[in-house]
């Protein structure tokens, strides 16, 4: 078994003889490589592997060596205002006109 892949690399390119295409749904990917493998989905196996890939094919897809993650937001990057969350509990219900509970 091959040790795993640096950090800058694709999950799929740790495993010989399967060659990811670039633009291929991720699913699509896995999938291959699953049947490939023979991990039969939703066995442990195939769940770890899944988890795994996702992992590194996001960090990658994230990563960018020019990003200061340090530095703070500017006015633009930041997220709009943050609107309180309704509880059930707080929440009109429907179906009476939105009166609420009674």
């Amino acid at each position: 078994m091959k040790l795993p892949p640096e950090p800058a690399k694709s999950y799929f390119e740790m495993f010989e003889n399967i060659s990811a295409a670039p633009t291929a749904k991720f699913n699509d990917e896995f999938g291959r490589l699953a049947a490939f493998r023979r991990w039969k989905p939703g066995s442990d196996r195939h769940a770890r592997e899944r988890a795994i890939a996702l992992d590194q094919e996001l960090a990658l897809d994230f990563e960018s060596d020019d990003d200061d993650k340090s530095a703070p937001l500017t006015d633009a990057e930041a997220p709009g205002p943050i609107v309180p969350y309704i509880t059930t509990s707080s929440a009109p219900e429907f179906g009476n006109g939105g009166a609420g509970k009674a």
